[in-house]
C-alpha cells in the first residue's frame, strides 16, 4: 500500500505538471496569434455586428409592432361590441337599467380614444432632433450654444462641450444620439419600437398618456369582460381561494341553463339547457389584457417616477451609479443624483406643459421650454455659473422657457 501510495504522489505532481505546462504553451500560442490590438479589433468588430443586426431589426420591428399594436387594440374593441355589448343589452341589464350599457360603453369609448390618439401622436410626432448648425436653430435661441452648452451639467471630466461625431453637431443638454433614428435626439428617453419612433422632448407626454390610459382600458375590458367570460368558464380549482380567478384552474362550460318565458307547476321559472358556444378571440383579448394590464402596473410605475423625478430613461443610468457621476466635470455636481429635478408641480409641468391637466383630454399640447436648455433648481445653476452674482438672475431663466417653434 506504501507504494500505491507513492505511484499515486507522482502521477499527480506529474498531472499538474503537465496541465501547467499546457496552460503554458496554450497561452503562448494565444499571445503569438491574439495580440491584444489584435483581441480588441475583435472585440470591435463583434459589436459593429451585433450593432448592425440591432439596429437593422429595430427598424423592421418598428412599423410591425406599431401596426400589431393598433390591431390588437382593434380586435378587443371588436370583441367587446361582440361579447360583452350584447350580454350587458340581453342579460345583465335587460329588465333592471336599461340604460347602463350604453353608459359603460361611453366610458370605454372614451378610453378608447385616448389610448388610440396618444400612441398615434407619439408614433407620428417628432421627438425633437438637435439641430445640425447654428442657422438651423429657431429663431431666439441661436445664441444657446454658444452662451449655454459649456455649462451642460452632463459634461465629463475631460469635455468642453458635449459634441456628436455622427451628427457633427453640437449636443443640447440632455440630448443623446439614437443609432436607430442616426439622429441627436432631444432629452432622449429610449427607443421604442411599438410607437416606430423614438421617445423624447415633444412626443414623452403622448408615450405617457399612452401607458395610463392602456392601463386603464385595459383594467377596464378585465373588469366589464369578467361575467361574459364565466357565461362560458367557471372556477374548477385553485390553491388557495384568495387567489384571482386566472391564477386558478379553469374549465369550460359545454352546456349552461338559461331561463325562459315558462312556469311550471310550482310557479318557479322554467330553465333551458343550451349548448355554450365559444368564442375563443374573446377569451384570448380577454387574457391578453390581464397580461398587459399586470406589466403596466410595474412600466407605468417607473415612468410615473421618471416624471416626478424629472429624469430620462437613459440619465436614471448616470444617477444610480456613483462611479458614472464621478466623471462629471463640475465636481460639486457629483453628489447631486437629480440634476433637473424641480418642485412636483413644476416637474409635472416640464412634461405636460404649464396646464399640465389638459393632457388628460385627446388634445395636442407641447411641454415646456425649448428642448436645448432646461431649468435648474439655485443649489446647482449657482455652481454652474459660479461667476455670476446669486443675486443677478441668469439670463438662462428667461430662455428655458422660450417655446421651440
Amino acid at each position: 500500500s506504501l507504494s500505491a501510495m507513492k505511484s499515486l504522489r507522482a502521477w499527480t505532481s506529474k498531472s499538474k505538471f503537465v496541465t501547467f505546462m499546457c496552460r503554458r504553451r496554450f497561452g503562448q500560442l494565444l499571445g503569438l496569434c491574439c495580440s491584444k490590438s489584435r483581441l480588441r479589433r475583435l472585440e470591435d468588430f463583434v459589436i459593429d455586428i451585433l450593432d448592425f443586426v440591432i439596429n437593422k431589426g429595430m427598424r423592421v420591428l418598428g412599423p410591425v409592432l406599431a401596426t400589431a399594436a393598433t390591431a390588437l387594440i382593434s380586435l378587443v374593441v371588436y370583441e367587446y361590441f361582440q361579447e360583452v355589448f350584447p350580454y350587458f343589452v340581453n342579460v345583465k341589464y335587460k329588465d333592471s337599467n336599461p340604460f347602463m350599457p350604453y353608459l359603460i360603453t361611453l366610458v370605454g369609448i372614451f378610453l378608447l380614444v385616448n389610448v388610440v390618439f396618444n400612441h398615434q401622436s407619439c408614433v407620428w410626432t417628432s421627438p425633437g432632433y438637435a439641430p445640425l448648425s447654428i442657422s438651423l436653430y429657431p429663431k431666439g435661441t441661436q445664441e444657446i450654444p454658444e452662451k449655454y452648452y459649456k455649462y451642460d451639467p452632463e459634461l465629463k471630466s475631460s469635455a468642453v462641450i458635449r459634441y456628436c461625431n455622427m451628427c457633427q453637431c453640437y449636443k443640447p443638454w440632455r440630448a443623446h444620439h439614437c443609432s436607430i433614428c442616426k439622429r441627436c435626439v432631444l432629452k432622449m428617453d429610449h427607443h421604442c419600437p411599438w410607437m416606430w419612433n423614438c421617445v423624447g422632448y415633444a412626443n414623452y407626454r403622448y408615450f405617457y398618456m399612452f401607458l395610463f390610459y392602456l392601463w386603464i382600458g385595459t383594467f377596464f375590458y378585465v373588469s366589464v369582460g369578467y361575467e361574459t367570460l364565466f357565461e362560458s368558464f367557471r372556477v374548477k380549482s385553485c390553491a388557495y381561494p384568495w387567489l384571482p380567478f386566472f391564477m386558478c384552474r379553469i374549465a369550460r362550460l359545454k352546456y349552461k341553463s338559461v331561463p325562459t318565458d315558462a312556469i311550471d307547476e310550482n310557479g318557479d321559472v322554467v330553465h333551458e339547457r343550451i349548448m355554450v358556444q365559444s368564442n375563443e378571440l374573446f377569451v384570448f383579448t380577454y387574457f391578453l389584457c390581464i397580461g398587459i394590464c399586470v406589466v403596466m402596473i410595474a412600466f407605468l410605475g417607473f415612468h410615473t417616477y421618471l416624471v416626478l423625478t424629472n429624469q430620462s430613461t437613459l440619465e436614471t443610468m448616470t444617477n444610480f451609479s456613483k462611479k458614472a457621476r464621478n466623471h462629471r466635470r463640475f465636481q460639486r455636481l457629483r453628489d447631486f443624483k437629480y440634476l433637473y429635478r424641480l418642485s412636483l408641480v413644476q416637474n409635472i409641468q416640464e412634461i405636460f406643459g404649464e396646464k399640465w391637466y389638459l393632457a388628460l383630454l385627446p388634445i395636442w399640447t407641447t411641454p415646456r421650454g425649448n428642448g436645448f436648455i432646461y431649468p435648474l433648481k439655485k443649489q446647482i445653476s449657482d455652481i454652474l455659473f459660479i461667476s455670476k452674482s446669486e443675486a443677478e438672475p441668469h439670463e438662462i431663466d428667461s430662455l428655458v422657457n422660450q417655446n421651440q417653434t
